[in-house]
């Protein structure tokens, strides 16, 4: 999920620095029966405390091997946004940053996260 917030008419987007894996956008599980919106929205809410105001699904899914797990994942991407306030991710020994869409690519760990940028327009 590219989580993003208006800040002095700027996009700021939300990036994880997870010490295990580096720079990573937030990722969801899908519960049984919920809808990918549906999801979305959960994730904000649990993750960072936020309520979603806009979501929109940028139609581009990849798949990330798992190591701890021996599995592979489906990753659906979606652009959604909260309002510009702090937030403090829910495992708050993670550090977080906020970046401007031209960043993300460069900074991002993933390859599949890193396609998924050129999916968001302005």
């Amino acid at each position: 999920m590219f989580v993003y917030r208006m800040n002095k008419g700027k996009k700021e987007f939300f990036v994880l620095r997870h010490r295990q894996v580096g720079n990573v956008v937030l990722t969801g599980h899908v519960e049984e029966g919920e809808k990918m919106e549906e999801t979305v929205k959960r994730e904000i809410e649990e993750e960072l405390g936020a309520v979603t105001l806009e979501t929109l699904d940028l139609n581009y899914q990849y798949t990330v091997a798992i190591e701890r797990d021996q599995e592979l994942s489906e990753e659906h991407a979606f652009l959604v946004r909260i309002p510009n306030e702090e937030v403090k991710f829910l495992a708050a020994d993670e550090p977080h940053g906020w970046y401007v869409l031209g960043e993300l690519e460069n900074i991002l760990t993933f390859e599949g996260q890193k396609k998924a940028v050129r999916k968001i327009s302005i």
